[in-house]
């Protein structure tokens, strides 16, 4: 009995070891990640909590589970199988890693009367290659620039993206030979801008009220256009003065 008693604790205690060790590294790579990739508020809106979720769960839970099955103080195999199983968090730790870099955000695209935002994973080579100098590469590390999307005039062409945006799910974000640099919202997309009560009717109340608070500012000057994310839409205040960007809420924009 009591040997049983001390191979348990033995088993529990490598198993609490291996879990300190995966949550140190894990941690480490959400931080670097959160930093580089994925700042303030994109870390909800471009899906790096479901990533981290799935992440911490091969790494934090299923890892040191085997360790607690496998370890055996003595057990011939034991080297071995403490190395497979380290293989498949590495690796996984690897995936993990490879999705969160081509899933990062590089732009956050206006078109017409919302804001989409557009992962490096989104953008492919040949319309990079289209794109005006400054969108033709996408920097590894640095907070995702702000573009407008100018839609053409010709009635051809605008077919064709409607074209494609249906068959492929090709929409105008995705073609940066159409992007521009932003600085405010162009009056023609804030004329679409929404008032802010009707944030209410798709958000609790008390929190709207609390967000709009921790601003600052007189909420009568502001108005909000929505933003689409991979993981989370979101809200963006904008002044209807001048159409600057006021601020991004974590309040969903509809319903």
């Amino acid at each position: 009995m009591m040997m049983q008693r001390s191979a348990l604790t033995c088993r529990l205690r490598a198993a609490g070891i291996h879990f300190l060790i995966s949550a140190l590294v894990v941690g480490v790579v959400l931080t670097l990640a959160s930093w580089l990739w994925y700042p303030d508020w994109f870390f909800y809106a471009s899906g790096l909590l479901g990533m981290a979720t799935v992440l911490a769960i091969v790494d934090l839970v299923i890892g040191p589970l085997l360790t607690l099955v496998v370890y055996k103080p003595g057990k011939p195999s034991l080297r071995f199988d403490l190395s497979v199983i380290a293989a498949i968090q590495l690796a996984a730790l690897v995936y993990g890693v490879s999705s969160m870099y081509w899933a990062r955000p590089v732009y956050v695209a206006l078109v017409v009367d919302r804001f989409e935002v557009v992962a490096a994973a989104d953008l492919e080579e040949s319309s990079l290659a289209e794109a005006p100098e400054p969108y033709r590469d996408l920097p590894a590390t640095r907070a995702p620039g702000w573009v407008t999307v100018n839609l053409p005039t010709d009635p051809r062409e605008l077919e064709a993206i409607m074209m494609a945006e249906t068959l492929n799910g090709t929409g105008p974000a995705l073609m940066p030979k159409y992007y521009s640099g932003f600085e405010r919202v162009p009056p023609a997309a804030m004329q679409r801008t929404r008032a802010l009560d009707e944030l209410a009717r798709f958000n609790d109340p008390a929190l709207v009220e609390k967000s709009l608070q921790a601003l600052g500012e007189a909420r009568d000057g502001l108005r909000y256009l929505p933003l689409s994310g991979v993981g989370r839409d979101m809200t963006v205040l904008v002044r209807a003065a001048d159409g600057t960007v006021v601020k991004t809420l974590n309040l969903r924009p509809w319903s």
